[in-house]
């Protein structure tokens, strides 16, 4: 039987959860442009937003985003994500700034010396490198989240659970001081977001999306 008897296949979890993994990558390596923000508050994506918020039982945080993204035109929205990126993320506010580097949670030098040389064989490993136009180091939080999503979608499990016990081990403080900053804002709902996917995962036995998708054909 053929995929034109309308049968296929439900979407693999694994490509699900490296699907959200980059998503909440990207949020937090730059502010959205307003044609980002537009994409992002039409309907399609919306009810995907909601549908991935659902399935680590975080629906409130999609209402959160959602009502953020709409609060004014996408011009405007986008420009408060980005001085709202820049307050809380580039240094300018001194020791209120959120650090977006595992190296800043988990030790002094030697550990970060560490920390690159494990991440910099994961990256050999997968045979990947930070592109050259990139300027951000590899424990940044949006690169580790990259790596994550690679090592899902290769069926490597040792990568998969070594990236999965490095984010563990940082990102929930991480999540906890933005969600506290910016309670009402995109980037606190990410971090939300982002602490359930770490904390729990995508339940590779429930989600919504899988489900959509065996409905879409």
């Amino acid at each position: 039987m053929s995929a034109s008897a309308g049968l296929s296949r439900a979407p693999d979890p694994a490509e699900i959860e490296a699907f959200v993994a980059e998503f909440l990558g990207r949020a937090f390596l730059a502010p959205p442009d307003d044609a980002a923000v537009d994409s992002m508050t039409a309907p399609e994506a919306t009810r995907l937003l909601r549908e991935i918020a659902a399935s680590l039982s975080e629906q409130d945080a999609a209402e959160t985003m959602c009502a953020a993204l709409t609060r004014g035109p996408p011009g405007a929205v986008a420009a408060d994500l980005a001085r709202r990126h820049v307050a809380l993320f580039s240094g300018v506010s001194g020791p209120r700034t959120i650090p977006i580097y595992e190296s800043a949670y988990t030790g002094g030098a030697r550990h970060a010396a560490e920390t690159f040389a494990d991440l910099q064989a994961i990256l050999r490993h997968l045979d990947l490198r930070v592109a050259d136009d990139c300027a951000e180091p590899v424990d940044h939080l949006s690169l580790e989240l990259a790596l994550y999503a690679t090592a899902l979608r290769c069926g490597d499990g040792a990568a998969t659970e070594a990236m999965l016990d490095r984010l563990a081990g940082w990102v929930p403080a991480f999540c906890a001081k933005v969600a506290a900053a910016d309670p009402g804002g995109v980037y606190g709902a990410a971090a939300r977001l982002l602490a359930a996917l770490v904390r729990h995962r995508i339940p590779a036995h429930y989600s919504p999306l899988q489900a959509e998708g065996a409905r879409a054909t």
